[in-house]
C-alpha cells in the first residue's frame, strides 16, 4: 500500500508557523505605517499652527475653505507619495539583494538551503495602496483644521 503526500503536507506545522509569522510581520508593518501616519498628522498640525497668519491672509483675500483644505491635503499626499515610494523601492531593492546574495541556511534545520524570497506584485500594490490610503486619511484632520481658520482670528494676534 502506497500513499502519495506532498512536501507541504509533510511539513504542515512548518507552513503553519510561516503563515503565523507572515501575519505577525504584516501587523508590524501596519503599525509602523500607522506611526508614520501620526507623524504626518503632527507635522501638518504644526504647519497649520506655524502658517496661521498666512492662512488668514489667504482667507482674507478670498481663498475658500476648500482651497485651503486642498493645499494641506496635497501636502499630506506629497509626503505620502515620497515616503511610500521610497519605502517600496527600498523594500523591493532589499528583496532583490537578498535573492542575489543567496544566504546559505543549514538544510537540516530549515528544510531548504537558501533564504527564499518571493516578490509578488499584488502584495506590493496592496501595501502601497494601504499606505497611501492611510496617508490621505492622516491629512484630512489637519486640512479641515486649516480650512476652518477664520481670517480675523488668524490675524488678530499678529
Amino acid at each position: 500500500y502506497y500513499r502519495v503526500t506532498t512536501w507541504s503536507e509533510e511539513n504542515s506545522e512548518f507552513f503553519g508557523a510561516l503563515r503565523l509569522e507572515k501575519l505577525g510581520l504584516g501587523l508590524t508593518l501596519l503599525l509602523t505605517v500607522l506611526v508614520a501616519a501620526f507623524n504626518i498628522i503632527g507635522t501638518l498640525i504644526l504647519t497649520v499652527i506655524e502658517k496661521t497668519r498666512e492662512i488668514g491672509l489667504l482667507r482674507a483675500v478670498g481663498a475658500s475653505e476648500r482651497m485651503i483644505a486642498r493645499i494641506f491635503m496635497l501636502d499630506g499626499i506629497m509626503i505620502g507619495v515620497v515616503g511610500t515610494g521610497a519605502g517600496s523601492a527600498l523594500g523591493v531593492g532589499l528583496c532583490l539583494l537578498i535573492r542575489a546574495i543567496h544566504f546559505e541556511l543549514p538544510a537540516a534545520v530549515y528544510a531548504f538551503e537558501t533564504l527564499p524570497v518571493t516578490i509578488k506584485g499584488t502584495t506590493i500594490v496592496l501595501i502601497t495602496a494601504a499606505s497611501m490610503l492611510i496617508c490621505v486619511a492622516a491629512a484630512i484632520f489637519p486640512a479641515r483644521q486649516a480650512a476652518r481658520l477664520h481670517p480675523v482670528e488668524a490675524l488678530r494676534y499678529d
